[in-house]
């Protein structure tokens, strides 16, 4: 099963939500599924930067002379290019149904241009969708104009360093395998996403999804209710996010006990939705190596293995639209609403700093970090300018 928020409907992939967990707006991703594996056996071996501590992971793709920005996402079955590239794809091809959490969505598929990187070919047999990922740009305060997923990544072998901001493609493994830590197996399903099996309070097995896409976890929502009612669920709070088919809202809770391989997490947060996922805020605490072809992944425990969880909301949702940070819903009773905030207003300072200081996620950081912690703003509304303190809630 390939992740949430965009799933092929004519096949039998369901898809729920890719959260970023700070109440910004989620950051889409392309999922497609159903569809018998067809893999071209074609590797990738080379470095790039990304953001460290859990930010989304943005490899560099060459695509008619220029380096655009791409998401890169194993919860994706199928790569996805923005409509402003359409004129580099060519002659469309057909078109493909698409399911979002906010009903279904007609969209057109290309052949595979000449996209590189680093001088190699990107190019799959199965063709690209193509969509407007404006909401991708605006809820993740990054010029991302695409997404490379598993169709690309299949046959390859990729360690993340989220410590050191670092990504590679490998060409091999290292002989001495326990160097790269615990090794898990990864199951794929038909169409090529990638699941680890977790083990939730010691006897409930759960297959999870591996999503470098989303920030955060999820909870398949009849497992959810199951485990509330079990007490292995705490109830947390609403959410409200944004996807390319419209506004979502569900909610959240806390996961009290989670073992994959060796490694035992508590109190994980997750949402509950359509979908058992694991994504970068579970991932980041490890240096990840996915040995894809040897239906494997390896996990050693990194600097921030012991973070800890957001613990608090703002009550705001956010996004980066033409440079300014907008605010989207404000939940009702929560701190920003205290605060006088409103929809469509423009937040200039936080905590004193303007707001082209902070990207996506080292505001979510701050947003979310402790119950009753005291953030000041500063927000435009018209031509004025006001400044208000938020005392953050208990989520």
């Amino acid at each position: 099963m390939c992740r949430p928020d965009l799933q092929f409907a004519a096949d039998n992939c369901r898809r729920a939500v890719g959260l970023l967990a700070l109440m910004l707006m989620i950051v889409p991703s392309v999922h497609g599924a159903g569809e018998p594996e067809n893999r071209n056996g074609l590797s990738l071996h080379g470095e790039f930067a990304i953001g460290k501590e859990g930010r989304l992971i943005l490899i560099p793709v060459e695509l008619d002379g220029q380096v655009y920005r791409f998401l890169l996402d194993t919860g994706a079955c199928r790569s996805g290019f923005d409509t402003s590239l359409r004129d580099a794809l060519g002659e469309q091809q057909g078109t493909q149904w698409l399911q979002t959490p906010a009903g279904r969505k007609r969209v057109p598929t290309y052949d595979w241009p000449e996209a590189t990187f680093k001088g190699q070919s990107l190019k799959r047999d199965r063709p690209v969708i193509c969509l407007d990922f404006a909401d991708l740009r605006q809820g993740s305060s990054e010029q991302i104009v695409g997404v490379i997923g598993m169709d690309v990544m299949r046959d390859c072998r990729l360690q993340i360093n989220f410590d050191r901001g670092q990504a590679r493609f490998l060409k091999s493994l290292p002989a001495r395998r326990e160097e790269l830590g615990v090794r898990i197996p990864i199951e794929f399903s038909v169409d090529g996403a990638p699941h680890v099996v977790g083990v939730i309070a010691e006897n409930v097995s759960e297959r999870f999804l591996i999503d470098t896409g989303a920030q955060g976890n999820s909870l398949r929502s009849e497992l959810f209710d199951q485990l509330l009612e079990q007490n292995l669920v705490e109830m947390g709070g609403a959410f409200t996010n944004a996807t390319v088919g419209g506004e979502v809202q569900g909610n959240r809770g806390r996961l009290l006990k989670l073992s994959v391989g060796s490694d035992t997490q508590e109190r994980l947060r997750v949402a509950r939705i359509n979908l058992s996922s694991l994504g970068l805020r579970y991932l980041s605490r490890f240096q990840v190596t996915f040995d894809f072809p040897g239906s494997a992944v390896y996990l050693r425990k990194g600097e921030h293995y012991a973070k800890s969880e957001p613990r608090a909301t703002s009550g705001l949702t956010l996004g980066w639209i033409d440079g300014q940070v907008v605010v989207g819903h404000v939940k009702d009773g929560g701190p920003a609403a205290t605060a006088g905030m409103r929809s469509n207003d423009i937040l200039v300072q936080v905590n004193g700093k303007s707001t082209s200081d902070y990207d996506h996620f080292s505001l979510r950081q701050l947003l979310t970090s402790e119950a009753g912690r005291k953030v000041s703003v500063r927000f435009r509304r018209a031509e004025r300018e006001f400044d208000a303190e938020l005392t953050l809630h208990q989520e």
